[in-house]
């Protein structure tokens, strides 16, 4: 279920648009938000996101979707966002909710985590197409591409997983063919 950071990079082409991520990580602050601080989730909806979006991006030798702020992050998305997108993000929410107390008694986040993996597993699949599915593969979707933002224009996904600079560097040495020096008069 946990995704590959590499196939996460290229779900979202992120290699193509790294160059042009913002200078600082817009997000960054956010992780240090209290959660009477949310914009639009309730503390009970943003600690479910969290728990997701860990799920989605682990904690492993670099930090992980929590750590990065990830659930702050579309905390923020949600509150900008759209009515109609904001309305069903938070029925896929339900819609999670309401399939982990159908299949296991008991809401998403009592599970232990291998049956929280196990619940989401089916929503990640590529060719999922039953139809009592659908709505959680819809959200599941767009949460992973949401995590996946989060993450990758965080410091801790920009900077620490990916090793890029926070900043410019300021040092372009330029071409390096003689023909293209400046100054040649060959």
């Amino acid at each position: 279920m946990t995704m590959n950071r590499r196939d996460a990079m290229k779900t979202i082409g992120l290699g193509a648009s790294l160059p042009v991520l913002p200078h600082q990580h817009q997000h960054a602050p956010a992780m240090k938000r209290a959660a009477t601080e949310l914009k639009f989730l309730s503390p009970e909806q943003h600690a479910l996101v969290e728990a997701l979006a860990e799920l989605i991006i682990p904690q492993t030798e670099t930090p992980g979707a929590r750590a990065a702020g990830v659930s702050y992050f579309i905390d923020d998305v949600l509150a900008a966002g759209e009515d109609g997108d904001r309305q069903s993000f938070l029925a896929g929410l339900n819609w999670l909710e309401t399939r982990a107390v159908k299949l296991h008694g008991i809401p998403f986040l009592k599970l232990p985590e291998d049956r929280q993996v196990a619940l989401l597993e089916p929503l990640a699949a590529t060719g999922n197409l039953e139809a009592d599915d659908q709505p959680g593969v819809r959200f599941f979707q767009r949460l992973k591409a949401l995590t996946i933002t989060g993450y990758y224009t965080s410091a801790d996904g920009f900077v620490t997983e990916l090793g890029f600079s926070n900043g410019f560097t300021g040092d372009y040495p330029g071409c390096a063919h003689p023909e293209h020096k400046q100054g040649d008069a060959s």
